[in-house]
């Protein structure tokens, strides 16, 4: 197992422990990806309910096109001459500068704001009103604001309050409710891809829109605290030190996870928990969970033939009607099989479809995923039953020792990936580092941040993996993989993406990697096969590796450059896998590291190739 940790807070080590939703939902660095206002009517809005009206800092990236009077990032009522925020004003004698404003006063920065410029503002305010304005990292203008009384519900970007609209780019804005110092000002400045600098903790970050989506009509918040915006009329583009403008970016970094507990919690009758079954609970043992940590998975050790001996998770919320998935890992010890179960809360009758058989002949003699697909009863609420249990329909288990770990229920609306929780359900969509979740994505390994990029240290023997959903078929179309990698000294061959088994018979599918001989190889199988052997790579050197796919051609390109191509393969290229990173069916594994890896929807441009390569190599050494 991979050993190298980071010390900073910069993006996570997926085995931490951590009690709330944000520390899975910590995108690793900034996506370069921004929202474009018109200056006319174009904001975003979302629920203040989490913002503070002192003690706090405000810090987004902004690039206006007209230098006009602007809200930035303010929330309050202004109507009512009340509000908190950052403004762009010219204090009425055509200078224009950021503010600190209360409304009831603004307190300028000394830097004039140049148009078609790209700045990292930050202002801080004490509870007696002492303000700050940082400018590109550094302090830039001191003063005492007036604290109006506080009232309002709701922030916006891109507007004062008062229909005074940005002409231009906003991105990552953040909402802390503490007052940052300088240095820790600086140092998110100077590292964009820190959420948090250091010594802040991340529950002090009240709002955190990222805005690297996109697409979509929503500016998730990635601070845990549910706090999305609308968007309201701004478009997406490209940002700061940005690639290419990424709209068609594969969505696989967005999810839910309704139950409160995704790990078994056992406390006997406690309601929206999980519960030890029939009157005779099971103590369960310590053991090692699908990530690699100690304690993470429930055991149940009886070979009786009896309903005592089940977990199971009581009043799980449903809304009748919708569609909901329930997955989860299970690895069966002595037991011939264990059963998962969902029926109706009130009448605890079996939800139809809503049973599953875990067995020895289907792979669960070692850690595998299961999912259950339901339309919600007439009930507000579901029971989930894993182990044996008597049901209508479903025929009686033999149990022996059983695992289960990373639980999850979420609407089939919300897409697939897994969102780790510990006493708290995310019920609303949150971000997760490029589509990869601590739990069941992330298999052991932990995350490295080579010169200030996010990375997977991968050792040869651990991998990641992304769900199966549908924003991964491709069907004919067009598509591009990239990513940056890092190859190891070993022999064997290193695989970076695989999904399905592209290269073993006629089986459809995609895998890029490198071959023993240390070339850059890919296979796309359809109804026909094409393989493109690139260029030799340089061991122990970040290699930025493209793969694109139109109508005609399957292209390749390395460190930004194109290499070669092949006529694109006949037919579909759907297959029901996970997407794995790292590994060729949990073998072949890359000996070093993965950083950046995306799908687009769409084959890049030979100049957007370039492009990517340009905006991210020097975070790589090159």
């Amino acid at each position: 197992m991979a050993t190298t940790t980071t010390t900073t807070n910069k993006p996570l080590n997926p085995r931490a422990q951590d009690l709330s939703p944000k520390g899975y939902n910590r995108a690793a660095l900034f996506s370069g990806k921004a929202l474009d206002f018109d200056g006319v009517n174009d904001l975003v809005t979302g629920s203040s309910a989490a913002l503070p009206s002192s003690d706090y800092t405000i810090a987004a990236w902004f690039n206006v096109d007209t230098l006009k009077a602007s809200g930035l990032v303010i929330w309050g009522d202004e109507t009512a001459s009340e509000r908190r925020g950052m403004v762009l004003w010219d204090g009425g004698v055509g200078n224009w500068r950021l503010f600190s404003s209360t409304f009831a006063s603004n307190i300028p920065s000394t830097t004039t704001i140049q148009a078609g410029r790209w700045y990292f503002g930050v202002v801080t305010l004490t509870a007696a009103g002492a303000a700050t304005i940082y400018i590109n990292g550094k302090q830039d203008g001191t003063g005492t604001n007036t604290l109006a009384a506080y009232t309002g519900t709701q922030y916006k970007i891109g507007d004062s309050g008062s229909s005074e609209f940005t002409d231009g780019k906003i991105a990552g804005v953040r909402v802390f409710n503490q007052v940052l110092t300088a240095a820790q000002v600086a140092d998110l400045y100077l590292n964009p891809e820190k959420i948090t600098p250091d010594g802040v903790a991340t529950s002090a970050l009240k709002l955190w829109l990222p805005m690297m989506e996109g697409a979509g009509a929503s500016a998730y918040d990635g601070s845990g605290n549910g706090n999305d915006g609308t968007i309201n009329g701004a478009t997406w583009t490209a940002g700061v030190g940005s690639p290419v403008a990424q709209t068609a970016l594969v969505s696989w970094n967005k999810g839910v996870n309704i139950l409160k507990y995704s790990r078994a919690q056992f406390t006997a009758g406690s309601v929206e928990n999980w519960n030890e079954g029939g009157g005779n609970p099971l103590t369960p043992l310590s053991v090692t969970g699908i990530d690699g940590q100690t304690n993470a998975a429930a055991t149940y050790l009886n070979d009786q033939n009896s309903d005592a001996d089940f977990a199971y998770y009581r009043a799980a919320p449903v809304v009748s009607g919708t569609q909901y998935k329930v997955t989860g890992w299970l690895k069966l010890g002595t037991a011939t099989n264990a059963v998962v179960v969902l029926n109706n809360s009130v009448d605890w009758n079996t939800i139809t479809g809503g049973n599953f058989v875990a067995t020895a002949a289907a792979g669960y003699d070692q850690w595998k995923e299961f999912s259950i697909t339901f339309t919600a009863p007439a009930s507000t609420t579901i029971n989930i039953h894993v182990g044996y249990h008597l049901e209508t329909g479903v025929a009686a288990q033999t149990l022996g020792s059983f695992y289960m770990d990373a639980f999850s229920l979420r609407r089939v609306s919300d897409g697939d990936a897994y969102i780790k929780t510990n006493a708290t359900a995310q019920t609303s969509a949150v971000l997760v580092p490029e589509g990869l979740t601590a739990g069941a994505s992330i298999f052991g390994t932990d995350i490295i941040t080579p010169r200030n990029a996010f990375a997977l240290n991968l050792d040869g023997a651990s991998w990641a993996q992304v769900g199966d959903n549908a924003s991964l078929d491709f069907g004919s179309g067009e598509f591009s993989f990239e990513a940056w990698a890092n190859f190891g000294l070993n022999d064997n061959q290193q695989t970076i993406f695989q999904k399905g088994d592209a290269g073993i018979g006629s089986a459809r599918g995609i895998n890029l990697f490198r071959t023993t001989a240390n070339l850059v190889r890919v296979i796309i199988t359809a109804d026909s096969e094409v393989t493109i052997i690139g260029p030799s790579v340089t061991i122990s050197t970040w290699n930025h590796v493209v793969i694109t796919k139109d109508a005609s051609n399957v292209k390749m390109y390395i460190n930004g450059v194109y290499n070669s191509q092949v006529g694109s393969p006949a037919g579909t290229i759907n297959v029901d896998t996970p997407l794995r990173i790292g590994t060729f069916n949990n073998a072949q594994y890359i000996s070093g590291a993965i950083a950046n890896p995306r799908i687009y929807n769409r084959a890049l441009t030979a100049a957007e190739v370039l492009r990517n390569y340009n905006a991210d190599k020097a975070k790589f050494g090159l």
